[in-house]
């Protein structure tokens, strides 16, 4: 048993959840005591309050963006003598925010705090760039597009992903193959001509296969620079023919459950 997983049918966007086995375990850095996804969470979220918990969440996430706006909003509201200008100013912030985490198809986009330029930006060397920021994983394709990837048709094709983590504790990359039209079923019958509604794929005989094995980390952000996530590039060689349906499942491998990017 490896994961629950839960998406929607069809076109659908890639706020996909997953429910982990709770056993499965990493170690990093090289060298330490494997964790278990268990640990992993608890040693970021457990034993804290929830303003503790919070802070460990990227400055860049838009979830993040929307708690602090609107609490100093609040506060500012509150106050004897209240700056209406500023309470104005920290709702609107908060609504692009919401904009921001509405669309986990497209980066965050860069926005200003007090004078300086936030964000990440496309990476233009690279097919796909995302961010990680509140346990999730935010993503956009360099030549645009929802979540499809058409350039890659036949094998020995380069996939170049740039990784940025914008969170205050560490996230892994883990790239899956769901196995496509090489799944038993889809050998034998077409259900789309069987069923007239049908999926193009299935996980089948190879129901699943690691493209990259140990998973790539990327290191903690550093809270005293929020504007500055680390970035690490993943350049991977596919040596088969995609999945007409799901070429690539891209995950973090210790925090699972949204941190989902689904590539077709």
């Amino acid at each position: 048993f490896h994961l629950i997983y839960t998406w929607g049918w069809r076109m659908h966007p890639p706020r996909i959840q997953s429910a982990d086995r709770a056993t499965k375990a990493f170690a990093y850095p090289e060298g330490s005591p494997e964790k278990t996804l268990v640990q992993w969470e608890t040693s970021v979220f457990g034993n804290k309050t929830k303003e503790e918990a919070i802070k460990m969440i990227g400055d860049l996430a838009p979830a993040k963006r929307m708690w602090n706006a609107m609490r100093k909003a609040k506060d500012e509201a509150e106050a004897k003598k209240p700056n209406w200008r500023d309470v104005l100013k920290l709702t609107l912030d908060a609504r692009a925010a919401f904009r921001d985490w509405y669309d986990r198809t497209k980066l965050p986009e860069v926005f200003t705090k007090d004078g300086d330029k936030w964000g990440v930006k496309v990476d233009p060397d690279s097919d796909i760039t995302i961010l990680y920021a509140n346990n999730t994983i935010y993503g956009q394709l360099t030549k645009g597009g929802w979540t499809r990837w058409e350039d890659w048709k036949l094998r020995d094709k380069m996939l170049k992903v740039t990784i940025y983590n914008g969170d205050y504790f560490v996230h892994g990359y883990q790239n899956v193959d769901f196995g496509g039209g090489r799944g038993w079923e889809n050998q034998f019958k077409s259900s789309t001509k069987v069923a007239g509604s049908g999926c193009w794929f299935t996980f089948g005989r190879a129901h699943w296969t690691p493209n990259n094995k140990p998973p790539v980390f990327i290191p903690a952000a550093d809270p005293a620079k929020p504007s500055q996530p680390i970035m690490r590039k993943f350049h991977i060689k596919y040596n088969y023919e995609p999945s007409r349906r799901l070429r690539f499942y891209q995950y973090d491998p210790i925090h699972h459950d949204v941190a989902i990017y689904s590539i077709h």
